[in-house]
């Protein structure tokens, strides 16, 4: 399982454009979990950086090794630039 997707199914975004919550299915290891994604956003002049930084419970997916010796939450870093 090398490859692993996100489909958002809904994006908050409060009137500034500064703040948004993005919700979807991420898909790994065949199993699909919804997440929420809160994002601290920038307007530029082509568009709107984003950026994310939260955790994921691994054992959603079904990644049990090492359970009660490896912490189930893993952080996850992202950065997403949308153009016009």
């Amino acid at each position: 399982y090398p490859k692993n997707t996100f489909d958002s199914t809904d994006v908050e975004i409060n009137a500034d454009h500064t703040v948004a919550k993005i919700t979807g299915q991420w898909k790994m290891l065949g199993k699909a979990v919804e997440i929420e994604i809160p994002t601290q956003c920038t307007p530029t002049g082509q568009g709107l950086d984003m950026v994310a930084s939260f955790k994921i419970d691994r054992t959603k997916w079904g990644m049990d090794y090492g359970k009660g010796k490896i912490d189930a939450d893993v952080k996850v870093d992202v950065m997403i630039v949308l153009k016009r």
